[in-house]
């Protein structure tokens, strides 16, 4: 039966909180702590991993494997030509990340490249509550690399999950 072993799950991160899509199960809603996190910025790391820790434990399981997906709110991406090496230096210079939080990653696209940033800051978090119940999370992903948004079987998706962001 199906509730013996691992379970999959896909934790989509947007502007006001966090959607959770099972393998079996319907989706489900997380509100930030208002006070938490603020215009993008966590204001208590240790506080909010303990509430998302709380939420995941109250039906995750140990051993469960997490997808993380960064919405389009929470990206910064540019496309550049391959031969506009200044211009990509330029985009990662714009981005309103202190460079520290910052991960980013380049899409080759043929004649062209697409640059995405985010802040390590807004999925951390996600990655400590789901570790600190026994879970694992298998890669973060932003949105960009998954075709029409598609998120709910993102583990299927190989290219993504081999592009995404370092955990």
């Amino acid at each position: 039966m199906w509730w013996f072993g691992r379970h999959k799950w896909v934790v989509v991160l947007r502007r006001d909180g966090v959607e959770v899509f099972g393998e079996r199960q319907d989706k489900k809603w997380w509100d930030y702590p208002r006070e938490l996190i603020i215009n993008q910025e966590v204001v208590n790391r240790e506080e909010l991993v303990k509430r998302w820790g709380e939420y995941w434990g109250s039906w995750g399981r140990r051993g469960d494997r997490v997808w993380i997906v960064m919405g389009e709110e929470l990206i910064y991406q540019k496309e550049v030509g391959k031969t506009e090496e200044g211009k990509s230096q330029e985009f990662w210079d714009e981005v309103p990340i202190e460079p520290a939080k910052m991960v980013r990653i380049v899409i080759d696209r043929g004649d062209k490249l697409t640059l995405v940033a985010a802040s390590r800051d807004m999925f951390a978090w996600v990655v400590e509550g789901v570790k600190g119940q026994g879970g694992e999370v298998a890669a973060v992903v932003p949105i960009t690399l998954i075709p029409q948004g598609d998120v709910v079987e993102v583990w299927k998706n190989k290219e993504a999950v081999r592009l995404g962001f370092k955990i």
